[in-house]
């Protein structure tokens, strides 16, 4: 079949103009008012007055044009938090926060005023916008300092369904599910394979919702998840319980890197109030068997980072006992990568990876090494999920360009199922079917 172009622009690139007065709605600028690339990691020297601006080892400095020793403006955990930066010649500077309680790529503008001779804030910092849905970039102002014209961008998940033939190894029929424009994901099959699981971001919260994949009509599971956002989720294989890993956001050390407590949450199918499993202190994967098997497995990196130690996981009673520990080949940042340990579909087997370039390992539930996939796939694996029939795997991995799924043979063999110029996530197979979805960037 043809090659079908996984990344969808769901709007044209369009400048914006703020009044820089007050808080006016923004509306479309003259064509050709965005010049320069704004944000603070391309910016280069500016004068204001006799004074110059630039960025030194993550510290903002200002300088005299005819010398003395410069004065720091921003320190670098304050520059950390801002986006765009654009200088006036008044000496107000006006920057972009990301809102420290949203679920997605938000952020809006801020100004303050400074004495570039001292560093000193002259006013206290004032928000200058109150946008809910988009981040902003390539900000530059107008010569008499009233009016700023910038990008806004929006980020989110997209879902497609295809159908699987030739034993996995190739697709046809891919249909975009999920319709909204907004940021929602499939995360699981119900047992049955005649619905999905559906995590939906609206701004301030996710909702999970059920949806027959012959239905346009989600039917609500909880219309408001506590916490944080719906980092994966998973059905139990009794279709009982969606098994939900919540990202907080807002309170802790930053929206990248939380501060523990990470709750894995537990939400009847059937509707109804979460109750908080297990509380972690750093990501870890869970996966779940299929009917007639009823296990599920976590996946956890111990403290020093050398082991990766998998353990059954009860929807009710928790972590229960630690199956198999397995060490890993190098040191695994899990707040950036996964751990790779997914549960085979008939609940007997463990397909682990040492490291995201190891080769993918076949063991039995107590350990014991069954086979050892020969490296067909280089690079980077992302994510992986077992076929049904237990004969292969489905493979995310970083690609030159992108990412790719593929299938994989239990001889190695590697055949590419879909290539995409953004973030491919794990696969989600059925015996005919199977789900990826990617992030796709947006500009307004």
């Amino acid at each position: 079949m043809d090659r079908v172009s996984c990344q969808r622009q769901i709007r044209s690139r369009i400048p914006l103009v703020q009044n820089l007065r007050s808080d006016l709605q923004s509306r479309p600028a003259t064509p050709g008012v965005v010049g320069k690339v704004g944000g603070h990691n391309l910016l280069p020297w500016m004068v204001s007055g006799r004074k110059t601006i630039r960025i030194h080892f993550d510290t903002m400095l200002s300088r005299d044009v005819t010398g003395g020793p410069p004065i720091t403006l921003f320190v670098s955990s304050e520059l950390k938090k801002m986006n765009d930066i654009v200088w006036l010649r008044d000496g107000r500077v006006v920057y972009s926060l990301a809102e420290a309680e949203g679920t997605g790529s938000v952020c809006n503008y801020w100004t303050t005023r400074l004495d570039l001779s001292t560093g000193k804030r002259l006013e206290e910092p004032r928000r200058l916008t109150n946008w809910p849905s988009f981040c902003v970039s390539s900000g530059t102002a107008t010569n008499d300092d009233k009016r700023l014209a910038f990008a806004a961008w929006s980020s989110f998940f997209t879902s497609y369904i295809a159908d699987l033939e030739a034993g996995g190894t190739r697709i046809q029929n891919p249909r975009h599910f999920t319709l909204e424009d907004s940021d929602d994901y499939i995360a699981d099959w119900t047992a049955d394979s005649k619905a999905v699981i559906v995590a939906q971001n609206r701004g301030d919260h996710y909702g999970l919702y059920k949806q027959f994949v012959n239905s346009d009509t989600p039917e609500p599971i909880v219309s408001s998840v506590g916490g944080g956002v719906v980092n994966f989720a998973v059905m139990s294989p009794d279709d009982r319980w969606v098994i939900a890993f919540i990202w907080p956001v807002g309170g802790g050390l930053s929206l990248e890197r939380p501060a523990a407590p990470l709750p894995i949450v537990r939400i009847p199918i059937a509707g109804g109030a979460q109750e908080t499993i297990l509380q972690l202190s750093r990501p870890a994967p869970v996966s779940c068997a299929r009917p007639p098997s009823n296990t599920c497995v976590i996946a956890e990196q111990t403290d020093d980072q050398k082991q990766m130690i998998v353990s059954v996981l009860d929807p009710i009673n928790g972590r229960g006992p630690e199956l198999a520990r397995f060490d890993l080949d190098r040191d695994i940042d899990v707040f950036v990568d996964n751990l790779i340990c997914a549960i085979s579909p008939d609940g007997t087997r463990l397909a682990i990876a040492r490291s995201l370039e190891s080769p993918i390992e076949i063991h039995s539930l107590r350990g014991q090494l069954i086979h050892v996939i020969p490296s067909g796939i280089s690079g980077k694996k992302i994510a992986i999920g077992w076929a049904a029939d237990r004969e292969g795997f489905f493979v995310t991995r970083q690609a030159p360009g992108g990412t790719e799924l593929l299938h994989l043979d239990l001889n190695g063999r590697a055949e590419s199922l879909r290539k995409c110029s953004v973030e491919l996530v794990l696969p989600r197979p059925l015996p005919t079917a199977v789900i990826w979805q990617f992030l796709t960037i947006g500009r307004a």
